[in-house]
C-alpha cells in the first residue's frame, strides 16, 4: 500500500459529521510504502481533538475512530474509541 500525501478523517459514531485532519504528524514519513502487517500511527493532541468536537457541538462520551485511504483509494479504520470530550 502506497500513501503518499496525507489527509484523514475521525468519524463520530451516530454522527454524519466528518472530521478531516490535514498533514497530522506521523510516526512515520511520507510517502511511505507500507507492506501487510506494518501499522503507523497518527499523533494529534487529544486536546485540539476534544476542542474541534466541542466546536461541532459534541459532548459527554463520543464513540469515534480514525479512518485514512491509501493512493488507490482503499479505506483502511482504526478501531472503536471512546472519549470523554
Amino acid at each position: 500500500m502506497l500513501f503518499l500525501k496525507f489527509c484523514c478523517n475521525v468519524q463520530v459514531k451516530d454522527s454524519d459529521t466528518g472530521f478531516v485532519l490535514f498533514k497530522p504528524p506521523t510516526s512515520i514519513d511520507l510517502p511511505a510504502d507500507l507492506k501487510a502487517g506494518d501499522a503507523f500511527d497518527i499523533l494529534l493532541p487529544m486536546s485540539n481533538l476534544k476542542a474541534e468536537l466541542r466546536k461541532a457541538g459534541k459532548s459527554g462520551k463520543v464513540d469515534m475512530c480514525g479512518c485514512i485511504a491509501d493512493a488507490v483509494g482503499r479505506e483502511f479504520k482504526s478501531d472503536w474509541q471512546t472519549i470523554d470530550v
